[in-house]
């Protein structure tokens, strides 16, 4: 089976890069003779392709699942680093919503039932809503609103899943948890974050030396991100090598009205 996992960055998928041989490599050319660059390794006998999205809707490529499907990517999983929006959701819990949404549209839209499923059989926490979000929620006042639309925010995977289900490609969300509801972010990672998700020094300093009291803050969410990031790792492990063509011919059987 040949499977992509997308990634915002490139620091989420870090510890899953040292529990896995991954090598680097091009996705494509697809039928207009495009390609795409990753990482890829196998796993209990299936093809693994790794991109990087970038953090935000803004910089996701519409062509993206076209690209997969003329591949010969059968499944796609939209995978990384997620807020909680309810206290029931702890710091490095897994999630696996069964729907994506918007703070327009709440409702969203369904990821694929058969690997929702399975997520949660090994272990994802069942949500209802995962929310998507143009910008970084970082105060838990925020985080209280929208836990009235959501369990959980991202930036990512609306856009991902939207596409993908268009194209009749099956998709499933799978996030570990950076920071809980109760908890203000250290700091206003929009600003210190680039697109790519590596630091801008000069904003990063300009902010510390404004607040140097967050320092300590910042060192226990670092820490607390990296351990989330294990944790999607080992999770994203056990849970491909869980994959079966059954499963796939179930989903297109669902998506067929059948």
């Amino acid at each position: 089976m040949r499977v992509l996992v997308s990634f915002a960055t490139e620091r989420e998928f870090q510890p899953w890069r040292k529990l896995r041989s991954f090598t680097e490599c091009s996705l494509g050319p697809d039928t207009e003779g495009r390609s795409l660059r990753g990482q890829a390794t196998e796993v209990d006998g299936h093809r693994v392709h790794v991109v990087f999205t970038g953090i935000g809707n803004a910089h996701f490529d519409p062509n993206l699942p076209r690209l997969l499907k003329d591949t010969g990517v059968e499944l796609l999983i939209s995978s990384g680093l997620a807020g909680a929006l309810r206290g029931q959701w702890a710091p490095v819990s897994m999630v696996g919503p069964k729907r994506v949404g918007t703070v327009g549209g709440a409702a969203g839209v369904p990821v694929s039932e058969g690997l929702a499923n399975l997520a949660w059989q090994k272990g994802a926490q069942k949500v209802e809503t995962l929310l998507t979000t143009d910008h970084v929620i970082a105060k838990q006042k925020e985080k209280v609103q929208l836990g009235a639309l959501a369990d959980a925010v991202d930036m990512e995977s609306f856009e991902i899943v939207q596409a993908c289900k268009t194209l009749g490609l099956p998709v499933v969300v799978v996030r570990a948890i950076s920071d809980g509801a109760e908890e203000d972010l250290p700091l206003d990672f929009g600003t210190c974050l680039s697109p790519e998700g590596k630091i801008k020094a000069l904003p990063l300093l300009k902010e510390l030396l404004k607040q140097p009291w967050k320092i300590p803050a910042l060192v226990r969410f670092g820490r607390q991100s990296q351990r989330a990031a294990s944790r999607l790792a080992a999770f994203l492990d056990s849970y491909i090598q869980a994959l079966s063509p059954e499963l796939l011919r179930d989903e297109a059987w669902q998506a067929e009205g059948l």
